[in-house]
């Protein structure tokens, strides 16, 4: 699966597939292209590089995708997996390929059948409503095709309930249902609309070296969601204790109430002093050999710093 997977990043270059679908939308509701927009259609027109990620996280996604695979050969011999599917009037239409590669697919004598496959820690419904743009992307390509070829179509997702990132496929953790959604036209289709006449007009990029969170994984776009959502309420619960000890500073400075204790913590008030600090900046500007003495070097651990803006 790992040359299926090198072809996939190769067709980033020179078209949208099912993970741009949620630029695409967003595109079409905001009406003008972001930085993030921006670096995409880059890649796709050859101005700029895909970055490739590879932790053990995509591993195990990789796993789980082979193991859902093979069960699925072992009812229809003739499923493929991850091919490619190009949707010929859209592409045409809007000047570049549209095209997805859905995880699985399999032909029967009346039907195009298509699985999409997810590994979350979410139920199959939440994880639907996540990933809902790929899923209406799939579905107008998957009809278009089967249309062609004369047969009905059906989409599947296939969820695997994933919490613990083992090894070891659990066949009790995997659910499949029947997708019956349909595509956004005019969001979507406004999204593409707007792409096309930036590269229509002369697509003007000037390439940074930052990379943009919609550059990883799309599952990793999610969990960097979630964890926004954690830091913005964070932020709120913080400010909340703050205010909260600003009020009771006042009323336990006038009251002269030196503490306060519960079974969950104590209060102390301290009142207000002065502080002494060193100016190191100062001592190296004015006496640079004394800094340099008493200045220990020493490793720090790689990190990484979030700030909310």
């Amino acid at each position: 699966m790992l040359d299926e997977k090198n072809e996939i990043t190769k067709t980033r270059i020179g078209g949208l597939g099912s993970s741009d679908a949620k630029m695409v939308a967003k595109i079409g509701r905001n009406g003008i292209l972001g930085d993030s927009d921006r670096k995409r259609i880059a890649i796709m027109l050859g101005l700029d590089e895909q970055k490739q990620f590879t932790s053990i996280a995509t591993e195990h996604g990789n796993f789980i995708e082979n193991s859902i695979f093979k069960l699925l050969t072992s009812k229809y011999n003739n499923a493929l997996s991850n091919p490619y599917t190009k949707h010929d009037m859209l592409s045409d239409k809007y000047g570049f390929d549209i095209f997805n590669h859905i995880d699985y697919e399999v032909k029967t004598n009346d039907k195009l059948i298509w699985f999409e496959c997810k590994a979350t820690n979410k139920n199959i419904d939440d994880t639907i409503n996540d990933y809902i743009h790929q899923l209406q992307w799939h579905t107008v390509i998957g009809e278009n095709k089967a249309s062609k070829l004369g047969l009905k179509f059906e989409l599947y997702i296939v969820h695997y309930f994933d919490v613990e990132k083992e090894f070891i496929f659990n066949s009790d953790n995997f659910e499949i249902k029947l997708i019956d959604i349909h595509f956004e036209k005019e969001i979507i289709s406004k999204g593409l609309e707007i792409i096309s006449d930036e590269i229509k007009k002369g697509f003007e990029y000037e390439k940074r070296s930052e990379l943009f969170l919609s550059d990883l994984p799309e599952k990793w776009q999610n969990e960097a969601y979630e964890i926004q959502q954690i830091l913005i309420r964070k932020k709120y619960e913080e400010q909340k204790v703050e205010e909260f000890k600003i009020k009771l500073s006042e009323i336990m400075g006038k009251n002269n109430i030196k503490s306060i204790v519960n079974d969950f913590f104590s209060i102390t008030y301290v009142s207000e002093t002065l502080s002494t600090k060193f100016d190191s900046k100062k001592l190296m500007a004015e006496m640079p050999e004394i800094y340099e003495k008493y200045t220990k070097i020493s490793p720090v651990k790689q990190s990484i710093r979030l700030k909310i803006k």
